[in-house]
């Protein structure tokens, strides 16, 4: 499975772990594009600060997720083979059953009406 490696001792907070995930995707993949173009940057994933230690929180794509049956219109599923889980956004009602269930809090809604957003391990690419 494709991980995502966290060393909190050298993290300082810049927040470039986040702004690299907003601007993968966006359509352009290019920061001066995207902001030209008024692109909106979201990201999946955001570093909290947890009794002084700073945490990245992203989908850990659970081994038994119970986003996936909190899901009333089954869109979310896992792959079998890479285990990833992951949100088809055509069958989502963005009842956001996902975001309430999740134990670690890294389902973040959208605000714009479209399914949640969750780490997708960046599946285009070969490191995430």
């Amino acid at each position: 499975m494709r991980e995502i490696w966290f060393d909190g001792s050298r993290c300082v907070a810049c927040l470039t772990c986040a702004l690299a995930c907003a601007i993968e995707h966006t359509p352009e993949k290019s920061l001066f594009t995207a902001l030209r173009n008024r692109a909106a940057l979201r990201s999946r994933m955001e570093v909290r600060v947890t009794e002084g230690f700073l945490l990245p929180v992203q989908c850990r794509h659970c081994s038994n997720p119970p986003c996936l049956y909190a899901c009333m219109a089954s869109a979310v599923s896992r792959d079998g083979e890479t285990g990833i889980v992951s949100v088809d956004g055509r069958r989502c009602v963005s009842c956001l059953m996902c975001v309430m269930v999740c134990p670690l809090g890294a389902i973040s809604v959208s605000g714009d009406g479209m399914a949640p957003l969750r780490c997708d391990r960046c599946p285009e690419r070969d490191v995430p």
